[in-house]
């Protein structure tokens, strides 16, 4: 047998091997791994936690004489003195916080702290809660374990699924910096230059801007000069719409009448 016909047949072989091995081959089916988490029973859990922590609500409520609401994340609050606008996410909160249990015992007694909202590291409700206050604010939150630390506690004083009372105060609120346009850029300009507007909120403004008004008004008018003899009104600077200085304009004698100005109480 030559050396050819060996190789040929030894080729052969390999390949018949070959189709017979792959004929043989069982499919690979995905590997089915069980992930420990039994989710069915943990939501039953949480709704027997919930029920529970609602029938404790009810015999707070009932011993305060204060009408909590209901937000939309589930705890109570009860605020007053909120007439400033809403603390808002980015903004940096200082405030003071009493930490207590269902029962009335101080689980901690008062602090103080500084917050950005949304972007710092504390439980979930007092981040809601904040949104829902203004400086100078105080207010009593009842939080359900689930808006405080949960099934872990806080591995100090707060064990698992406790629902938390807080008493809190706004001391200061620093608003979130936004970026202005031009135009509003000069209308703020203005309104620094011609009222002295410091704060810019509800509250700085009802405060500065009406006095400032009055005041700019009453003065307008009165260095308006009537200049008989010449049969003309002197237009002072500040009341031209351009702040360009208006030319003398001839009125009759009889129409120069005296302007009127009323004080606000």
């Amino acid at each position: 047998m030559t050396r050819s016909k060996i190789e040929l047949i030894f080729s052969l072989s390999l390949v018949v091997l070959f189709l017979y091995s792959c004929s043989d081959r069982e499919p690979r089916y995905p590997v089915s791994v069980s992930s420990g988490v039994d989710y069915k029973g943990s939501i039953e859990l949480a709704k027997k936690i919930n029920q529970k922590e609602e029938i404790h609500f009810r015999e707070y409520l009932e011993n305060h004489d204060e009408k909590f609401e209901r937000s939309h994340y589930g705890f109570l609050y009860y605020i007053s003195n909120n007439v400033d606008s809403l603390i808002k996410s980015g903004d940096k909160v200082k405030y003071t916080f009493i930490v207590e249990s269902l029962e009335g015992k101080v689980i901690y007694p008062m602090e103080e702290k500084i917050l950005s909202v949304d972007h710092q590291e504390e439980i979930k409700g007092m981040h809601e809660g904040l949104k829902l206050m203004s400086q100078g604010a105080s207010a009593t939150f009842i939080f359900p374990s689930h808006q405080a630390y949960g099934f872990h506690g806080d591995e100090k004083k707060i064990v698992s699924n406790t629902p938390l009372v807080y008493k809190v105060e706004v001391q200061e609120v620093v608003k979130k910096e936004v970026e202005s346009t031009g135009e509003e850029s000069e209308v703020r300009d203005i309104f620094e230059r011609e009222f002295q507007v410091k704060e810019w909120n509800r509250k700085g403004l009802k405060r500065e801007v009406q006095p400032n008004k009055t005041d700019s008004l009453e003065e307008s008018v009165n260095e308006i000069e009537l200049n008989k003899e010449a049969d003309t009104i002197q237009v002072p600077k500040e009341v031209s719409n351009k702040g360009e200085e208006l030319k003398e304009v001839p009125v009759k004698e009889e129409e120069v009448k005296e302007v009127p100005v009323k004080k606000e109480e």
